[in-house]
Parts: C-alpha cells; sequence; structure tokens
C-alpha cells in the first residue's frame, strides 16, 4: 500500500498582484486577496483608482501605509474621495506611532501618559482636548511639553504633510508652553553649606555648580580628558551641547571620580534633603551667574553652557570659552567652600 504524498501548503495570502502602468510608472504590488475572485474585485477598485487619478490611495498601499481592508471600508463610506488624511485621523495613535523615530516615540509616550491621554484615542480625538486646561495644571517642565508637542507635529507631518489644514488645525489647539524666567536668589558664599545637606550626592551636586552641565549631560556621554583637563559633552538638546571646553585640574578629577547611580534617585534624596526650594537645573542657573560675576563674555558662556547662539553674528565676534575662563571659575567656587583639597 503507497504512501500518500503530503497535500501541497496552502498559498499565503499575497499569492495575487496586482501589475500596472500608473503615473508613467510600473507598480506591481500585492492584493493580499485568498482567492481570485477576491482578487478581481480588489483590482475593479485598483482600476477605479487609476482612472480617477486617486494616486494617493495607491502610493499608500504600495508604501505599505495603508491596508485593502482601509481602502475597502472607504469606498463602502463613499470616501475615496476625500484626502487620505482622513484615514490617519481615524487611526488609534498607538498604531501610528511605531512611525515615529524612536526617540520622538518615548517623548510623545511619555507626554500623552502625563496628560492620561490614552493611546487607543484617535488622532482627530485630539482636538477635543481641553488644552488649554493641560497646560495650565501641567506639573513637568516647559521642555518635557514642547518635546511632546514637536513629537505630536513630527507624526502629523509624517502622516498629513506639513503644509496639510488638518495638521495645523491640530497644532493650532495645543499651546507651546511659555516658561517665565526664573531667577535663583542664593547668595554664592551659601552654596556650599546648601549642597552639604546632600551628603552622599554632594559630588554630583557640586559638579552641576562647577560644570554648568545639565542633569542629561551629566549622566549621559561626559569624556575627561586629564592630559590637558577637559570636559567632551555629547549633549541632549541641540547640536550646540555638543561641546568640549577645559576645565579646572580639580573639576575634572571632580567629574571622573563620581558615583551617578540613578537620576531619579538623587533628584528624590535632593529635594526631601534641601533646606530651600533649589532644584537640580537651579544649579546650572548658578554656574552661569558665577560665570557672569566674573565678566566673562556672553559668547563664551553660551559655547560653555551649550546655548544656541541668538545671531550668526555672536559667531564672529566672541571666542570660545578659554582655560582661563575655567581656571576663574574654579578659583571663585574654591573661594566659596567648593571643590575642597
Amino acid at each position: 500500500m503507497g504512501t500518500r504524498s503530503p497535500r501541497p501548503p496552502r498559498p499565503a495570502l499575497t499569492r495575487y498582484t496586482a501589475d500596472r502602468i500608473i503615473a508613467g510608472r510600473r507598480v506591481r504590488l500585492s492584493t493580499a486577496a485568498r482567492s481570485r475572485t477576491e482578487h478581481r474585485q480588489r483590482l475593479v477598485v485598483l482600476d477605479r483608482l487609476v482612472h480617477e487619478g486617486l494616486y494617493d490611495w495607491i502610493h499608500a498601499l504600495e508604501a505599505g501605509h495603508a491596508t485593502w481592508g482601509d481602502l475597502l471600508h472607504a469606498q463602502r463610506q463613499g470616501q475615496l474621495h476625500q484626502p487620505i488624511a482622513a484615514l490617519w485621523l481615524r487611526k488609534p495613535i498607538a498604531e501610528l506611532l511605531p512611525t515615529l523615530p524612536s526617540a520622538y516615540q518615548a517623548k510623545l509616550r511619555h507626554w500623552l501618559a502625563a496628560l492620561q491621554i490614552p493611546l487607543t484615542r484617535p488622532l482627530a480625538a485630539l482636538a477635543a482636548e481641553p488644552w488649554e486646561r493641560h497646560v495650565a495644571h501641567w506639573g513637568w517642565s516647559g521642555a518635557h511639553w514642547n518635546h511632546g508637542r514637536r513629537a505630536l507635529s513630527r507624526l502629523l507631518t509624517l502622516r498629513l504633510g506639513k503644509a496639510h489644514p488638518e495638521r495645523h488645525a491640530l497644532l493650532a489647539l495645543v499651546p507651546i508652553y511659555t516658561e517665565t524666567p526664573r531667577l535663583v536668589t542664593v547668595p554664592h558664599d551659601q552654596v556650599a553649606t546648601l549642597l552639604a545637606h546632600a551628603r552622599a550626592d554632594q559630588p554630583i551636586l557640586e559638579a552641576l555648580v562647577v560644570t554648568g552641565l545639565r542633569m542629561g549631560e551629566l549622566w549621559g556621554k561626559v569624556t575627561v580628558h586629564s592630559a590637558e583637563p577637559a570636559l567632551e559633552v555629547a549633549g541632549t538638546k541641540t547640536a550646540a551641547s555638543r561641546r568640549r571646553f577645559p576645565v579646572g585640574p580639580r573639576t575634572a578629577t571632580l567629574v571622573q571620580g563620581l558615583q551617578l547611580g540613578q537620576a531619579d534617585a538623587v533628584r528624590h534624596r535632593w529635594i526631601l534633603a534641601r533646606p530651600v526650594p533649589l532644584t537640580l537645573h537651579d544649579l546650572r542657573h548658578l554656574a552661569a551667574q558665577a560665570a557672569e560675576a566674573l565678566g566673562i563674555p556672553e559668547g563664551r558662556r553660551r559655547q560653555w553652557l551649550g546655548h544656541s547662539a541668538p545671531t550668526v553674528h555672536a559667531r564672529y565676534t566672541q571666542a570660545g570659552w578659554t582655560r582661563a575662563d575655567a581656571e576663574a571659575l574654579e578659583a571663585y567656587w574654591s573661594a566659596r567652600g567648593l571643590l575642597r583639597e
């Protein structure tokens, strides 16, 4: 008795393809049909798109941004002639997030989570959010808000296009967070006493004061060059924040010997220990004030702090942060109880 030959595998759903000349070029794409009958039905819809010049649907199918299910639903609803943007606006935010670069994905997720907006909501539903109330009760920094808004703008640009009216209409509802300047009025002679309350974290806080680094920069990639003491900072915000600048020898030793641990834990311990409401970012303000008190020109301070120049002219009229600036700043803080031998 002979053995039964194995049954051939069932063909995949992408067996059927459409091959057309569309707008002067050859387009070959899968119809993802389960049968020849379904394949022919989808070809009828495709031919309609070609004859009526609805090329945006074809491009979306070709790029994998839209499915045949989306197309057939739009046909049944009589929405083929509407802009394809309506398709993206109906989709949940969670489905659109993977189209963003990973950094923008993280920022948008954190922003929406802080606003308690679920990712299951359609993109168009954001237009109904009480944005003015959201920004009025925002508990994080203005930078966090604006990073989230920028990520939303990037998502809308990728899906709708930069000039699309729906993109402009939605972004017009989401206000830009305007931060008021924060003046830190702690006398510099008292900084060492204040930081002493941090105990084990005191070296970290001293490093923030004397280097002017952002917290993300200190916990990121900071390279200490010992031969000619200098810090090389990977940066966290703009191209200007990626920089290298000289420091004094004691500053280099301090940064090189830091045991950083978790940034959130350091922030939490500082909130519990601080005698005055001084945030960790305020230590960067103290650094800038010290450099200004020493009479270091604004252009050199900008280069040291990693701020973009306000005008192109400033790039030609100001020199970079010098070793003399670093030594003067180190001596300034040493005279006020920091950077002890």
